[in-house]
Order: C-alpha cells, then structure tokens, then sequence
C-alpha cells in the first residue's frame, strides 16, 4: 500500500452515508485508487493517469493501493478484498483503476468483482480504456 501524507480512510457511521450523499454532488467523493503491479517497476504513469482523473472530478483520493499479487484471481487477492471492505466500510465510494485488466484480464472476472463493489454501495470508474 502506498499511503498518499498519511490520509486516513473515513469511517461514517452506516445510514449517514446514504443521507449525505444524497444532499451532496459527485464532488468530493472519496474514492481508492487500485494498481496492480506487474513487474519490478512502480506503476508510475498509471497511479498518475488515476490521480488526473480524480483531480478533474473532484474526487478525494484517501487511499492508493499497489497490488503485487496480479496472477491471483481477484477474490484470492488480499489487498483487492481490502479495497471492497473500504467500500463496504463506507471508507471509499469508488475504486479507481487504470483499465479492467488491473482487476482481471477475464471479463466475467471484473464483472463479478464490479458487482461485489456494486452491493457494497459503490462503483468501479476504469480512466481509461
């Protein structure tokens, strides 16, 4: 995990969530941003292409994620899970990823994990196609 000057993912109490989201617009949404690592490198232009794309929306990013364990299926992925149990949590209210590949290459793969993001109230925005 690469923690952006210490930010601290938001604990709201359940219910609240929903009320205050319905009095606020898409800015200021909090959102976590997921990488998946692929090799030796730092995803570098990736992390940045997800942060751009906050800024432009004005989206908060308190937490960025850098996965090694890319050759797992998602749901066999520690931080991945971590990343739904922010959403569920009520930490985050999307997930940021470069392309679906960065959850997995198999479409019924990501769609399955968008879902999962889905029922726990949030969504999963891919910047870039």
């Amino acid at each position: 995990m690469h923690n952006r000057s210490h930010p601290e993912i938001c604990q709201s109490k359940v219910g609240e969530v929903g009320q205050e989201r319905a009095h606020q617009d898409i800015n200021g949404l909090q959102v976590v941003i997921y990488l998946a690592r692929t090799g030796a490198a730092f995803p570098e232009l990736e992390m940045r292409s997800c942060e751009q794309y906050a800024l432009a929306f004005g989206w908060n990013v308190t937490l960025t994620v850098v996965d090694d364990e890319t050759g797992k299926p998602p749901q066999e992925r520690h931080l991945l899970l971590a990343v739904l149990q922010a959403v569920r949590g009520r930490g985050a209210e999307a997930v940021l990823v470069p392309s679906r590949a960065t959850i997995s290459p198999i479409d019924g793969e990501f769609d399955e994990f968008a879902g999962e993001i889905e029922k726990a109230g949030g969504f999963i925005q891919v910047t870039r196609r």
